[in-house]
């Protein structure tokens, strides 16, 4: 009986209202509002944000600083990090590629190279997820995946999460079957 909240972070926890070096510019009072969510539904964090996206530097791969400061400020709140979906490489569809797909498409992108499509494949490969919610404030390929009725759009020039996010992501995640196949 899993929930698990997909958690972008820029235009989620990051927005145009707040600045500050030191928690490169996450807003804590977002991490109080994430918290709130995980007190009422004990859902699990998987970081879909491309701050999970590892960086590679003479050869060493490891992750980026941002990633670190993220990882311990919601550490702070007593919130972890459980898990990140995969890393697929945005694919540009050609008009014949375009033409085999059963849906349209927002972009000419491959969906299933888009942040919809590795949450797709996560909930593919991870079935003990019972409900989950996409809190990001990114077009994907959202619809094409049938993910938009588990979509909670923010916006990074209207302050990210909001309170008022928060009721109806309870309510989703609540919901004892929201998962949709």
């Amino acid at each position: 009986n899993m929930k698990v909240i997909f958690l972008d972070i820029d235009g989620v926890l990051v927005h145009s209202n707040y600045k500050n070096q030191e928690t490169k510019n996450i807003d804590e009072s977002k991490i109080k509002l994430l918290k709130k969510i995980i007190e009422e539904t004990s859902a699990k964090i998987v970081l879909t944000s491309n701050w999970r996206t590892p960086c590679i530097e003479n050869g060493k791969i490891y992750r980026q600083p941002e990633y670190y400061t993220l990882s311990s400020l919601l550490k702070k709140y007593g919130i972890d990090i459980y898990d990140q979906t995969p890393l697929h490489k945005l694919k540009f569809l050609q008009n014949e590629d375009l033409q085999k797909l059963d849906k349209l498409i927002k972009s000419r992108f491959d969906p299933i190279t888009t942040r919809a499509g590795e949450i797709f494949t996560y909930l593919e490969t991870n079935k003990e997820i019972q409900s989950f919610i996409i809190i990001d404030d990114e077009d994907s390929e959202w619809e094409y995946f049938d993910l938009d009725k588990n979509l909670i759009k923010t916006n990074y020039h209207d302050k990210g999460l909001k309170e008022e996010h928060i009721r109806q992501i309870i309510e989703i995640l609540g919901k004892s079957n929201t998962k949709t196949r």
